[in-house]
């Protein structure tokens, strides 16, 4: 089915077509953002806003079928990167980079001495909040920082991607929150 036939079927309830369309461009599209920002944490977070924009565009009928799925998407997905980066270039905290690779601090040689323990310290902040999480936000998180991937997530736990990606997606704006209202 092309894109444009899984976009109407999804439209007419078929839940499992949006999952197809999510499969079919979540690689392409994290690796093209990944390219443009040389950011993997930026490139999966605004591979995950992008489709849930686009989820709730088509639940909203707002989708102008004036084109090709993809591009539409793929637009989307660089838009939310760039915003990713002007909000990371005004924020102070490192918790924009905490998901990415926890362990940041092993290859730190060109911070400070009172750079590397302040993101130490940060770090350890942050895996405390951990723990204050819901249980499923806190299990995608952890899950994360064992390196697996939103797809790996959603087969071991017998849940659809989309569910995977809320999780994730919710479970670090939480932890942004929580950490930035300290």
């Amino acid at each position: 089915m092309s894109d444009e036939q899984l976009v109407l079927a999804y439209r007419l309830g078929d839940e499992k077509s949006f999952e197809i369309l999510v499969n079919r461009h979540y690689n392409s599209l994290r690796h093209l953002v990944t390219w443009r920002t040389g950011n993997s944490y930026i490139a999966e977070e605004s591979v995950q806003n992008a489709f849930e924009r686009v989820l709730n565009m088509l639940k909203k009928h707002k989708y102008a079928e004036q084109g090709k799925f993809f591009p539409w998407l793929k637009n989307i997905a660089c838009n939310q990167a760039i915003d990713l980066v002007r909000r990371q270039k005004t924020r102070n905290k490192h918790i924009v980079f905490f998901e990415a690779n926890p362990n940041l601090t092993e290859d730190n040689s060109r911070f400070s001495l009172s750079d590397k323990i302040e993101f130490e310290s940060q770090i350890e902040d942050v895996l405390r909040l951990v723990n204050n999480l819901p249980i499923k936000q806190k299990e995608a998180i952890q899950m994360r920082l064992e390196g697996k991937s939103y797809q790996d997530i959603a087969v071991e736990k017998g849940i659809p991607l989309n569910t995977a990606l809320a999780r994730g997606h919710n479970a670090v704006n939480s932890l942004k929150k929580i950490y930035n209202a300290q």
